[in-house]
C-alpha cells in the first residue's frame, strides 16, 4: 500500500490537498485492515487518514485525507447546502464520511456519487459544473474537470505534478513514507 500512497496522494501527504482516493486490490480483508492500521499508526499524528470508502470485488477504494484541512473544505460557503440537498444531515467529518460510504453502497452499478469532489478538496463551482454539464464543457481537465479558475488550478495542477515527481524521486531514493508524511 506504500508505493500507492507515495504514487497516488503525495499532494495530500504533502498538506498540499485536502485529500486523495485510489483503487487498491486486495485479496484476504484482514491483511487489508492491518495495512490501514499500519498506515494509520504512522500518519495519523501527523494529521493524515486512511480509511475505505467501498469494497468490491477484490478492490477497495481508499480514501487518504487530512481531517482539519476536511473539515474546512466542507464549512465552505455553499458546500453543506450542497451536501444536505445530497441527503447528508450530520456536518460533522465523521458523519459526512459515513454518508458517503451509503452513498457509494447506493451507486454500486452506477458509478461515483458526484460529491466525492467535495471530499478531494474540488472547488463547489467545479462540482456543481460537472453536474451541470455531465462531465462535458469543461474549461480544462487535470486532477479534475475545471469550470472556472482555470488559470488558478492549472497552477495547483503543476505544483501537484511537481510534488508527485519529488515523492516518487525521494521514496525511490529511500524516504521512507513516515518521513515523506508533513505535518500540520
Amino acid at each position: 500500500m506504500t508505493e500507492y500512497l507515495i504514487t497516488r496522494c503525495a499532494p495530500t501527504l504533502a498538506g498540499l490537498k485536502s485529500a486523495s482516493l485510489f483503487t487498491f486490490p486486495f485479496a484476504d480483508e484482514e491483511r487489508l485492515a492491518s495495512q490501514l492500521r499500519s498506515m494509520n499508526a504512522l500518519m495519523n499524528g501527523k494529521g493524515v487518514h486512511v480509511s475505505v470508502l467501498r469494497r468490491q470485488a477484490g478492490k477497495s477504494l481508499v480514501y487518504v485525507y487530512r481531517e482539519t484541512r476536511l473539515a474546512a473544505d466542507l464549512a465552505q460557503r455553499g458546500v453543506w447546502e450542497y451536501l444536505r440537498a445530497c441527503g447528508y444531515e450530520d456536518a460533522s467529518v465523521t458523519g459526512c464520511l459515513e454518508r458517503l460510504r451509503n452513498r457509494f453502497a447506493a451507486c454500486e452499478k452506477t458509478g461515483f456519487p458526484h460529491e466525492i469532489g467535495l471530499f478531494l478538496g474540488y472547488p463547489l463551482y467545479d462540482v456543481e459544473g460537472f453536474c451541470a454539464n455531465c462531465g462535458k464543457n469543461h474549461l480544462l481537465c487535470g486532477y479534475w474537470k475545471v469550470y472556472g479558475n482555470i488559470e488558478d488550478r492549472r497552477e495547483m495542477f503543476r505544483r501537484y505534478k511537481a510534488c508527485e515527481a519529488a515523492y516518487r524521486r525521494q521514496f525511490a531514493q529511500g524516504k521512507s513514507i513516515a518521513q515523506l508524511v508533513v505535518a500540520l
